[in-house]
């Protein structure tokens, strides 16, 4: 048994997998703003992510892309477990009376070191963990979502996931303001980071061994 720890990367492009933030945001309908083909990306800086679905006058929505270079597993691999953690800010956590959680999905990026606001729509629906409701998040400090679904990391090339509040991803409306900030690779505070756990199978003589 092996475990294999990777990190999204710094830049825009980044040397492999990067993080970023595409949103829809200052929409007159949530309609709009859910539906969009993205209009902005960093809301307040590169350093942060963000998971949002808001209405605070207008509506806006942001999701997180990060992704991962897991291409040292090899395809002879075979993943048995994963955690994917991000760092919330201090004081980044905004919940409301809407009680949002926070959703774990897939996103097909055009591109795997570098992002902009057209990737707003790539992220997908099927949830890979159990959502973490806003109000159990912890304040500044790493947050784990345990993978339920392992099929999408990637054994020879890049993972990409995705971070939506659960609302936006079942296309459910907010009435205030539901969003958590997290760390991105750029701050230097607390990279996104997937843990995996992993077996490899060894030759010795005439059949395999997996460790």
């Amino acid at each position: 048994m092996a475990t294999l720890t990777v990190y999204s990367e710094t830049g825009n492009p980044a040397a492999a997998a990067c993080d970023g933030n595409p949103a829809m945001d200052n929409q007159t309908t949530y309609a709009l703003a859910h539906d969009g083909a993205g209009n902005s990306t960093d809301e307040q800086s590169v350093n942060q992510l963000w998971a949002r679905n808001t209405k605070a006058g207008n509506y806006f929505v942001a999701r997180s892309l990060v992704n991962f270079d897991t291409s040292s597993l090899g395809s002879g691999s075979t993943i048995t477990a994963a955690t994917i953690s991000l760092k919330t800010l201090d004081g980044g956590i905004h919940d409301s009376a809407d009680a949002d959680s926070i959703s774990v999905v897939l996103n097909t990026v055009a591109s795997n070191t570098a992002y902009a606001a057209s990737d707003f729509p790539s992220f997908g629906t099927t949830k890979q963990a159990a959502d973490k409701a806003i109000s159990a998040l912890v304040n500044n400090a790493y947050n784990d979502w345990p993978l339920t679904v392992l099929t999408g990391i990637s054994k020879t090339t890049i993972s990409h996931f995705g971070f939506r509040t659960a609302q936006d991803v079942s296309n459910t409306a907010p009435t205030l303001d539901n969003y958590v900030q997290f760390w991105s690779a750029d701050s230097g505070n607390g990279s996104p980071k997937l843990v995996i756990t992993y077996t490899t199978p060894i030759s010795t003589g005439n059949f395999l061994q997996f460790f």
